[in-house]
């Protein structure tokens, strides 16, 4: 058996921020730095095991902790002046080394993640304190991780504004102008509609994921994972199911009849998405697009 094929994947440990205890990680497995050997990877699995060996490595040499930096207007200068405000980021570090000790500040690198440092910080811990960061909008750091950041309480605030509106009058015009040739040739003005409608989307984003259970967004998580899977699959069902060339339920369906058709549809996706996601790592058409994708770059991927 292979090195790669001994290693295993644990979860993390979120309070030390460590994927795989100490007492799994084998020292020969890692080659010295002076190596022309290549770790190819053939899999997303295959990788989380490599990264979780990686990150296994540094077992408990190290604190995660977060402060509250406090972002002033005069570094926004791109801002429009009427939206600056200063506004609390949580920031994300790694703290290695005695606290007594003294400290070095370690901040940027490629993915500006404080684990780009762990080799580092490793090799100094014993003499000093490193303080590594993860830089805003990276790693555990940023205002996308706190949902009570003013930042989405104002793009909630704009999608409604906008969206709503925009939204009840397409509705209102939909449902006085039904016939095929109306929502073929389109007014311009409606096509603005439709253009701003989905900025509710974003208000009902924030609201659900402020409010809704755990166990909810739970069960909705793996139909995001496979987004487009799930729309190519959600317009086909529904074509197949309300057009001409389906069953053309459509045409006599009422409103409630159509609400529950598309329920039922939808439910169906959730359950689909749960039982292929619990054994595959990503959707099929989303396997196939980032196949597509990364064409040509050469077998495997070298870590």
């Amino acid at each position: 058996m292979s090195a790669l094929a001994a290693v295993s994947w644990i979860a993390r440990d979120e309070a030390a921020g460590d994927t795989v205890p100490a007492a799994l990680f084998d020292l020969h497995w890692e080659p010295p730095v002076a190596t022309t050997r290549r770790r190819e990877l053939s899999n997303w699995k295959q990788y989380v095991a490599v990264a979780s060996q990686v990150v296994g490595r540094f077992q408990g040499q190290f604190r995660l902790a977060h402060f509250d930096y406090m972002h002033p207007t005069r570094l926004q200068p791109e801002t429009v002046r009427r939206l600056k405000r200063p506004y609390k980021v949580n920031v994300a570090y790694a703290d290695w080394g005695p606290r007594d000790a003294p400290v070095v500040i370690c901040l940027g690198g490629v993915a500006s993640v404080a684990m780009r440092f762990n080799y580092l910080a490793s090799d100094l811990c014993d003499e000093f304190r490193l303080i590594c960061m993860d830089w805003v909008g990276r790693g555990r750091s940023g205002w996308l991780a706190d949902l009570g950041s003013p930042a989405w309480s104002r793009a909630a605030s704009l999608g409604l504004a906008v969206g709503l509106p925009a939204a009840l009058a397409y509705g209102l015009w939909a449902a006085t102008h039904a016939s095929l040739e109306e929502n073929v040739l389109l007014p311009a003005w409606v096509l603005v509609l439709q253009f701003f409608g989905p900025a509710l989307s974003v208000s009902y984003a924030v609201v659900f994921l402020r409010r809704a259970p755990d166990v909810v967004v739970a069960w909705l998580a793996p139909a995001g994972r496979m987004p487009l899977t799930n729309y190519l699959l959600q317009s086909v069902a529904m074509g197949a199911l309300l057009s001409g060339w389906g069953l053309a339920l459509g045409i006599n369906a009422s409103y409630a009849e159509l609400t529950a058709l598309a329920l039922g549809v939808f439910v169906l996706q959730l359950v689909g998405s749960r039982w292929w996601l619990a054994r595959h790592a990503q959707g099929p058409l989303e396997a196939v697009w980032r196949a597509w994708t990364y064409h040509g770059l050469g077998r495997g991927t070298a870590l």
